[in-house]
């Protein structure tokens, strides 16, 4: 792994709707690597390397939540990553979200001798970027991954009731998902939704090592971001030579503001009449209290945020339902 490559991705500043920095970032990296690129009418940057039939293809969002703060500075303390205000010396969200996702992207296409990348902007605001992505660009891509999680253990293969991948790829790629303890699992609003919307090709998404995102205690785990990079290498040198599509049902449940439902003995379903209990769990990244625990989505639902995040446990659930 290139080490400068990750802090000093890290160390731009960049925030939704204002995130030249980055931009000029990748575009000067995409030039000192001779990648052609390109840019759609919303400025999101489109880059293939190389001249094949088809193409690993990654893609990552280059705003964050965080204010741009050009006092900010990367610190590390043994394997953690973070940030600090070099005058205030209070700490500062780092923005691994998503630019440990950006630092991915680049390294593989530093990687492969064939590969696509798009970096899309201002997905924190409503993935308003690949909401407006060009849908031919992934006509020749293999799978598309991205790299948009806190934590590790995670492949996301399922995003608001929309499919992103199936039994062909999840079993193509088993072994490498169990050597690297991970699991299919759904997942919270990301670009790849976006594209899954528009294409036929197989994607997911993968947390990557960093934690506490949107908030200023936000870190990056080194070990975590070296174990997401190689195995997002493995994925794409084994699907390498296959373009992995689906039928998908598009159905969008993100644009349904969940809530707690009744629901008989084994079944989870869409009811006309919602409950509105509280999961009783405030919201991991903004602490909000107005949340609900989705039995369809089997997460919690934050309706400050509009993002899906994990359920801590069994316990939580049984209790919200309970309180219903």
């Amino acid at each position: 792994m290139n080490y400068n490559l990750l802090v000093n991705t890290l160390s731009i500043q960049t925030e939704s709707y204002n995130s030249v920095y980055m931009e000029r970032y990748i575009k000067r990296f995409l030039k000192k690597n001779d990648i052609p690129f390109h840019l759609d009418s919303y400025g999101n940057i489109y880059a293939t390397k190389g001249d094949a039939k088809l193409y690993p293809t990654m893609v990552s969002h280059i705003d964050t939540v965080h204010d741009i703060n050009m006092n900010s500075v990367v610190k590390r303390h043994n394997d953690i990553l973070y940030s600090i205000d070099s005058v205030t010396y209070e700490r500062t969200g780092i923005g691994g979200d998503d630019k440990v996702g950006v630092f991915i992207t680049l390294s593989c296409l530093q990687h492969f001798d064939n590969f696509k990348a798009v970096f899309f902007k201002d997905e924190e605001v409503g993935c308003v970027g690949s909401s407006q992505c060009n849908k031919t660009f992934f006509d020749d891509s293999t799978i598309v991954l991205q790299c948009d999680r806190k934590g590790m253990g995670d492949f996301v293969s399922d995003i608001y009731g929309i499919e992103l991948c199936d039994v062909d790829l999840l079993t193509d790629i088993e072994d490498i998902l169990d050597h690297y303890m991970r699991k299919p699992v759904t997942g919270g609003l990301t670009d790849v939704k976006s594209i899954a919307k528009v294409n036929d090709v197989q994607c997911a998404n993968i947390n990557c090592g960093y934690y506490d995102p949107h908030t200023d205690n936000e870190y990056v785990s080194i070990p975590d971001v070296v174990d997401t990079l190689h195995f997002c290498i493995d994925v794409f040198e084994l699907t390498m030579f296959k373009r992995y599509t689906m039928t998908r049902n598009v159905t969008d449940y993100a644009n349904y503001k969940p809530k707690m439902w009744a629901y008989g003995d084994n079944y989870y379903g869409w009811e006309d009449e919602y409950l509105t209990s509280s999961s009783g769990q405030q919201c991991i990244d903004c602490n909000g209290i107005d949340t609900g625990y989705d039995p369809y989505m089997h997460e919690n639902y934050c309706y400050t945020c509009d993002k899906y995040y994990p359920y801590e446990d069994e316990v939580q659930v049984q209790s919200a339902s309970t309180s219903a």
